[in-house]
């Protein structure tokens, strides 16, 4: 029985397995991450009951614009801030 081999003297089977490892890999790349969040609570009321624990899931075409999120995060907890010493 003859064993086939591909242009580079490899085994096929070592081949096939390497396309479809880098396969998996690119697959898994675009896959999102899950994150778990916490968020307030409030009664009807608006007194804070608490934290809610949720996840969150990010994918990497969105972790591009996360940089800017963050900053605007910073901008409404510092206005928060301002309002509450007011």
């Amino acid at each position: 029985m003859q064993r086939l081999e591909s242009k580079y003297n490899e085994p096929l089977v070592n081949v096939a397995f390497e396309l479809r490892l880098r396969r998996y890999t690119w697959v898994e790349k675009k896959m999102p991450r899950r994150v778990k969040r916490k968020r307030p609570i409030y009664t009807e009321d608006g007194t804070p009951a608490g934290q809610e624990e949720y996840y969150d899931y990010i994918f990497p075409e969105e972790q591009g614009a996360m940089p800017n999120l963050k900053i605007l995060e910073a901008a409404y907890k510092w206005k928060r801030q301002k309002t509450s010493d007011e």
